[in-house]
């Protein structure tokens, strides 16, 4: 029995993927809409008030460092939820950025089952609610229907209609957006990684497809069914799940400098693309303990912005990458990097040597921490981990040829940990670094 359903589902995929998706996506110019996708001769834009408008935004969890996303160049920013919509909405409007709202969806199976109809049908209800509350904002420029729904869902065929009802519950919302308001459009959310065939084909009622990319967009973006306009909703640094592994199953982290080189190749790529990517939201104008503190965060937890920040200015605004800034291109322990598995003893002396891409003036002072390195970052709930911090201090710098060292004692208890660096680079911005080691007794 089990072996004809299989066949059953086989004969119905390979039935739709010949007929091809039911496509009810209109992109005819003159739509006279606050916020409409228009299709030019081949070439897709956004159209603001009648006006071209491409995203230059930036992820954000409330109102912190609005300011600086107008002043860096940026036009908008992207929320996850309404939970301080209004906030960021009044704020956005102030400054003249516009803002894409979250319309949060439960992640299937983790939150909810979208095999249940009534289950979907309050989720629905209570997010029909929330575009009824801010879609007559003069901030708002799209709505976002969810945000990698399925990232917990399996992708085998025994989850086929899985994967057709979390799509039918996508494609709801999408429709409900466009009965309530018709003025502007709405985007899903996905991982850039992904073929997305389901969201290509299903959802059809949505206006665009969003990818959150943290690995080579080039590649991700050919491998998805959907074609058409897009927006990058996610991007910035290279993701942990595909970044150098040690022995003991950490990740190593790509410096400040690393980061800011990657998020340039990527933002090229979007560029490259003139035809169908209309803009890109940076991930995450704030700070985020994922993985670690300084992973995806553009601030450190102390308020200062990372290198990231100027980056994006000189991406926003066509500028060249500032000269002034000083970036750590790396950093060894005991002349090893983390990707050659650094195990030390406990409480013995370790040098550190760091090295720069220009010298920093003398007694400038470079902050350091050691934080315990738990592998299992999430917790059985999905929380992410905030690491135990076991010692920080600070030191006056004096650096010869772009280098300089200095020395640390490793912790007294076995296990694995993480040296942070954070240098400062003027005006409340620092250089960010780290490299994971092991201690043994």
């Amino acid at each position: 029995m089990k072996s004809l359903l299989n066949i059953f589902i086989l004969v119905l995929l390979c039935c739709v993927f010949i007929s091809g998706r039911r496509v009810r996506r209109s992109y005819e110019p003159g739509s006279n809409k606050a916020v409409a996708v228009e299709e030019h001769g081949g070439i897709y834009r956004v159209y603001r008030n009648g006006q071209p408008y491409f995203i230059k935004g930036a992820n954000v969890t409330g109102c912190h460092y609005l300011k600086d996303i107008k002043a860096a160049g940026g036009n908008s920013v992207r929320l996850y939820n309404t939970d301080s919509a209004q906030q960021v909405l009044d704020s956005a409007y102030r400054l003249g950025l516009t803002v894409t709202v979250g319309l949060a969806m439960g992640y299937a199976v983790k939150d909810i089952d979208y095999n249940d109809a009534r289950a979907v049908a309050r989720q629905l209800e209570g997010l029909e609610k929330q575009v009824r509350q801010f879609k007559d904002h003069p901030a708002l420029l799209m709505w976002g229907v969810g945000n990698e729904t399925n990232l917990f869902l399996g992708d085998g065929i025994s989850n086929f209609f899985d994967h057709l009802h979390l799509c039918n519950a996508i494609n709801a919302v999408a429709k409900m957006v466009h009965r309530v308001d018709p003025q502007h459009p709405a985007v899903m959310m996905v991982s850039g990684g992904s073929t997305n065939r389901f969201n290509a084909f299903f959802c059809d009622d949505v206006d665009l497809i969003a990818y959150n990319s943290f690995e080579d967009f080039t590649y991700q973006v050919g491998l998805s069914y959907w074609k058409g306009p897009y927006i990058v909703s996610e991007y910035g640094q290279l993701g942990y799940w595909v970044s150098r592994k040690t022995q003991w199953y950490n990740f190593t982290e790509q410096t400040s400098y690393e980061k800011t080189q990657f998020m340039r190749s990527q933002y090229k790529a979007f560029l490259a693309d003139s035809a169908n990517c209309l803009g890109s939201y940076a991930f995450l104008w704030g700070q985020k303990q994922e993985y670690t503190s300084t992973w995806f965060s553009l601030y450190t937890e102390r308020g200062e912005r990372t290198d990231l920040t100027e980056e994006l200015h000189a991406l926003w605004t066509g500028l060249p990458s500032p000269a002034h800034t000083i970036y750590i291109r790396s950093m060894r322990i005991n002349d090893k990097a983390d990707a050659d598995n650094i195990y030390i003893r406990a409480g013995t002396s370790n040098t550190v040597t760091v090295t720069l891409t220009d010298t920093v003036a003398d007694h400038t002072r470079l902050r350091w921490e050691i934080q315990s390195d738990n592998i299992q970052y999430l917790d059985a709930s999905y929380t992410y981990q905030r690491q135990q911090l076991v010692k920080d201090s600070s030191l006056d710098l004096r650096v010869q040829r772009y280098t300089c060292t200095f020395t640390f004692t490793a912790p007294a208890t076995a296990g694995p940990y993480r040296l942070f660096l954070y240098l400062p680079n003027g005006d409340n911005k620092v250089a960010t670094a780290n490299a994971c080691f092991y201690v043994y007794d």
